[in-house]
């Protein structure tokens, strides 16, 4: 008979122990030295299967409330053993095998876990306050309510696993699995979640206040009612992410929520940084974005630039003349979304089309063309004449003297009046 837990996997009942309950003696042996190797007390045949060159064999073995503190049992084979309510603080259990472990209730805190195997161990409420469990597998486990506050748990996989209402406050899961895991009310706070894959993973109402979400995989998995204030979240993977009720307030503060992780981030430091509401303000009010590809007419970027300064305008450029490895588009979409009006070079006929195409049918924000010399503009341009923020005209340009003496008429008060056009529609 198997006894179904919160997430669903099965509890096994405790086995039919392979050996008697540890002798006293031999418990007491294993807590007192640094290695079963070292032991000059324990004899090979107190612990049946093992040897110089063997393992430690206490699989099936019943150590329920067993006194094992800072035992060395490196490689021991505890398949199915009962650790019951054992007390394995600070113990060394390096790439030991504990799969299918019944360690409800048991005291793990400082232990060393690294490369143990704990595929579908039960641990619910164990205690692994400072555990290491770096590189453990735990595919499948149990660990409802455990309290793991600080543990390390870096390059570990915890596939499918069951950590509902944990304490994983300050844990470290750096580079770790977590793949359709549950973590289901956990307390995530100031944990480290960078590079983490957690794919279609469940963090309904986790708390993941001031945890870093740097690079972290959450495609497919459920936020939704997540604590996010303080997150750090950069390049954050979120493709059919459920991300509705985010808190970005703290537990104790009015509750403000909003459905976008990305602008969970963003909505907070507006609400809390009254001079980041200030720069946002000048940048959309003052903000001018100048696209080209300019090259070596630099002269000519540096000359725009230097102008729009003088006249109280906070220059913004994308210049096209760098190599780039991957589209911008959407980059300069954003820089368009928060500029007064666009300066666009096109006297490269190759220049821009792309990005203006991305960016004049979503974006009324007034686009005035320049062109040097008897350039023509690109075929494309021509298509977008048709929206009204489209200066149709582009104001051609002899050289950057030319340029400098007709700007503030041609450039910057055709592009307010077309603003002031837009604003009256």
């Amino acid at each position: 008979m198997t006894v179904a837990n919160d997430c669903g996997a099965h509890r096994h009942p405790p086995p039919e122990p392979k050996v008697a309950m540890a002798d006293p003696d031999f418990i007491a042996d294993l807590r007192r030295r640094l290695t079963f190797q070292q032991s000059k007390e324990l004899t090979w045949e107190d612990a049946p299967g093992a040897g110089p060159d063997a393992p430690l064999d206490l699989a099936d073995a019943d150590l329920s409330q067993a006194d094992l503190r800072g035992a060395v049992l490196l490689n021991a084979d505890l398949h199915g053993a009962n650790l019951y309510d054992a007390n394995l603080c600070q113990a060394s259990l390096f790439m030991a095998d504990m799969r299918h472990v019944s360690a409800d209730d048991c005291a793990l805190s400082d232990a060393l876990l690294s490369m143990a195997r704990l595929d579908e161990a039960i641990l619910d409420r164990a205690a692994l306050y400072g555990a290491t469990l770096e590189r453990a597998v735990l595919d499948r486990a149990s660990l409802v309510r455990c309290s793991a506050e600080g543990a390390n748990f870096r390059g570990a996989s915890l596939r499918e696993a069951c950590l509902d209402g944990a304490n994983l406050m300050a844990c470290d899961f750096q580079e770790a699995d977590l793949t359709g895991a549950s973590l289901r009310g956990c307390r995530l706070e100031h944990a480290n979640l960078r590079a983490a894959i957690l794919d279609g993973a469940d963090l309904t109402g986790a708390d993941l206040s001031k945890a870093s979400l740097v690079e972290t995989n959450l495609a497919r998995a459920t936020l939704d009612g997540c604590r996010v204030y303080g997150v750090a979240a950069w390049n954050v993977i979120l493709d059919d992410a459920h991300q509705h009720n985010l808190a970005i307030t703290p537990i104790d503060e009015p509750e403000v929520t909003v459905d976008n992780l990305p602008v969970a981030q963003f909505v907070y430091l507006l609400l809390r940084n009254e001079q980041l509401r200030n720069v946002i303000d000048e940048v959309s009010s003052k903000g001018v974005l100048i696209l080209g590809r300019f090259g070596e007419r630099k002269a000519n970027l540096d000359a725009i630039r230097e102008r729009l300064r003088e006249r109280g305008y906070l220059p913004m450029l994308f210049d096209f003349a760098v190599p780039q490895q991957r589209d911008f588009t959407e980059t300069v979409r954003t820089l368009a979304g928060i500029s007064r009006f666009i300066v666009a070079d096109l006297s490269d006929p190759s220049s821009i089309p792309q990005e203006l195409q991305a960016i004049v049918p979503v974006l009324s924000v007034p686009v005035r063309p320049i062109i040097q010399g008897d350039e023509q503009p690109y075929s494309m341009s021509a298509d977008l004449n048709k929206y009204p923020w489209m200066i149709r005209e582009p104001f051609r340009y002899h050289d950057r003297e030319h340029l400098l003496d007709a700007f503030d008429e041609q450039v910057i008060g055709i592009a307010e009046a077309r603003l002031q056009l837009l604003k009256g529609l």
